[in-house]
């Protein structure tokens, strides 16, 4: 069984908001929905401590950096983009901030031309590397798509050398357990 490709930078979340207690006392949620809103309108931020404002201010970067990111990622994918999904942090005014994402890859394969397949395989490649600091995620998955490019472009020489020789090229059962194969995996 295959597994859809992930551009992931963290964690991947289910689809319910799930809350849990870190070290530092503050707790995380996580969902797939691009917004979630706080249980409480948050703490007034002139009663929070220096340590704390620091805090919400590192909280609202990354927020922002993370969800630029991953609209960069779905846009490059169009529609090869699956859901993004966002992990959580409730900080210490009670807001809810995204600290880490993920976006889907869902490849819409409907050619057997390897050109055309070798073409969407750049357009996920490209779309996981584009962002100003590639994760080791994206370089995985930039890896993983050059690998299947690659392999696409020897089966093509491969056929080429066959067709040149006149011998018989592979059978379509092959060329099936190709496509078969292009499901790619993270």
């Amino acid at each position: 069984m295959t597994e859809p490709l992930t551009i992931d930078h963290a964690l991947r979340a289910g689809p319910q908001i799930m809350i849990r207690a870190t070290k530092n006392g503050s707790a995380t949620a996580s969902s797939t929905p691009e917004k979630v809103e706080s249980a409480e309108d948050g703490v007034r931020t002139d009663s929070l401590s220096p340590e704390e404002r620091r805090i919400i201010r590192e909280l609202k970067q990354r927020d922002s950096s993370v969800r630029q990111e991953e609209e960069t990622h779905a846009r490059m994918l169009g529609r090869h983009a699956g859901a993004i999904r966002y992990e959580y942090q409730i900080g210490p005014d009670g807001r809810v901030y995204v600290i880490n994402g993920s976006v889907e890859v869902a490849p819409k394969i409907t050619s057997t031309d390897p050109e055309e397949i070798k073409k969407i395989l750049k357009t996920i490649q490209r779309a996981a590397v584009t962002v100003a600091n590639p994760s080791q995620a994206d370089l995985n998955v930039a890896a993983t798509v050059a690998n299947k490019a690659a392999a696409i472009a020897n089966r093509q020489a491969l056929e080429s050398y066959i067709r040149g020789r006149n011998q018989v090229p592979p059978d379509a059962a092959m060329d099936a357990a190709m496509l078969r194969q292009l499901n790619v995996q993270a």
